[in-house]
């Protein structure tokens, strides 16, 4: 699908709500429920709008189905992992507020979604949405209020497909850029991966990345994950392996050890520093 489906699927959403005829699922993170290593979580809410298919959600709080014609929002650090259902018809928008406004499409691929199509909308002069979605989950009792902040949240992404759709594509290097900061979670994310996303040769990609930014796409990923690791150290709500695992690292021995050849000294030591800081 290009951007102008995009941009005709996101206009069918909103027909939806202003029907009044619709169905949102949202989940909230529960710390009394365990994480498990093959989970992910954000540090800003994800939206959801099924397209095709299904897709199958699993939490640590609930389980739940997202059927076609179906919303949902993830709130920020709600741990959870995906499945599709109807492999052939799946199709699902997704979007999120990272550093700038993320939208992307996923299709199946092996039972999980896979996204298929990513864009890097303008953002609208003057408009600012990062908080809607929060917003939205906070006054999930207020029909009205809910109504409102879902219809001006697609009316933004929306706006920002069209003014894309109007411009030239991103370059190669912005776009990688966005995806490494939208998905450093994953754990199968690498240069590989992000140059067939991009159809390009690897070799190709990790050149002209470094031409343009003066530094290593391995290096540019690796550090991304380490950053969001940092601030989850500081805030001291996880243990080290679901720091690990939040970050993109499937292995918290691994992730140990790039951590402390990274900064010189080792997790727990990292976060006692920090902690007396505090103090």
């Amino acid at each position: 699908m290009d951007i102008n489906g995009a941009i005709l699927e996101i206009d069918s959403a909103i027909n939806r709500l202003k029907s009044g005829k619709y169905k949102l699922h949202i989940a909230v993170a529960d710390s009394t429920k365990k994480n498990t290593r093959d989970m992910h979580f954000h540090n800003t809410p994800e939206f959801f709008y099924q397209i095709g298919g299904a897709t199958r959600f699993y939490t640590p709080a609930k389980d739940f189905t997202l059927h076609k014609g179906e919303f949902c929002i993830i709130d920020s650090k709600v741990y959870h992992t995906e499945r599709t259902i109807g492999s052939k018809d799946f199709l699902n928008i997704v979007a999120s507020m990272v550093s700038t406004l993320i939208i992307h499409l996923s299709s199946d691929k092996a039972g999980r979604p896979c996204v298929c199509s990513d864009y890097f909308p303008a953002q609208t002069p003057g408009v600012s949405i990062r908080n809607y979605l929060k917003d939205i989950i906070l006054c999930q009792d207020n029909k009205n209020i809910c109504d409102g902040l879902l219809l001006s949240f697609l009316a933004f992404c929306k706006n920002g497909l069209q003014i894309q759709s109007q411009k030239k594509r991103n370059s190669k290097v912005e776009r990688v850029v966005h995806i490494v900061q939208a998905e450093f979670y994953d754990s199968t994310l690498s240069v590989a991966q992000i140059a067939r996303r991009i159809n390009c040769n690897p070799d190709y990609l990790s050149q002209l990345f470094s031409r343009e930014t003066g530094g290593s796409l391995g290096k540019f990923i690796t550090k991304t994950r380490l950053e969001f690791a940092r601030q989850l150290i500081v805030a001291n709500e996880l243990s080290f392996s679901e720091i690990a695992w939040a970050s993109g690292y499937r292995d918290p021995s691994y992730f140990s050890r790039i951590f402390k050849k990274t900064e010189g000294i080792s997790l727990k030591e990292f976060r006692d520093r920090n902690l007396c800081h505090l103090v």
